[in-house]
């Protein structure tokens, strides 16, 4: 095992913030009944007609529970610590007036962050309000395009290391 593990460093670029640069935040999150998880991206451009370049800046992920939550409220939780860990970069980073958005493939998960005027389960709405205070614009993003499926599905690090959706978003 030691002798297999330096070939499986993986090298990351180095985040610089260039103050001529528009920076914006994404995190993708999801959830099986195995684990629920989110990733922290940070989508990096000169000017806002100028395709930017993103990478992974910070990822979260949680074994699911063996009391048998539902797959909605595993994804409800993905959120959840999708708003957490958009915060911590925020916060670990320094930035200010950063758009952060949060893609979920979990239609019923963002019907309950979005829907008001109907009363929740308690579980749910403890956790909505929360994520309800972070200003993010919340989307949804088809699981077969999200890029957090590789932490709640598994995947060998060999593969891993080549998951380009993995690590640029």
């Amino acid at each position: 095992m030691i002798r297999k593990w330096p070939s499986n460093i993986i090298d990351l670029p180095r985040f610089v913030i260039n103050p001529a640069n528009q920076l914006e935040i994404h995190v993708f999150t999801d959830a099986s009944k195995f684990a629920y998880a989110a990733a922290v991206y940070i989508l990096n451009t000169r000017n806002a007609t100028m395709k930017g370049t993103s990478f992974l800046i910070y990822a979260k992920s949680r074994i699911a529970s063996i009391k048998g939550i539902s797959i909605p409220r595993l994804e409800l939780l993905s959120v959840l610590i999708g708003v957490r860990a958009a915060h911590f970069v925020l916060k670990q980073l320094e930035l200010k007036d950063i758009p952060v958005t949060l893609w979920s493939d979990s239609e019923r998960a963002l019907f309950w962050i979005k829907n008001y005027s109907k009363l929740l389960p308690r579980f749910v709405q403890n956790r909505v309000e929360e994520i309800r205070k972070a200003n993010f614009t919340f989307r949804y993003i088809p699981s077969e395009h999200n890029p957090v499926e590789v932490a709640t599905r598994g995947m060998s690090p060999a593969k891993l290391r080549n998951c380009e959706s993995w690590w640029i978003g």
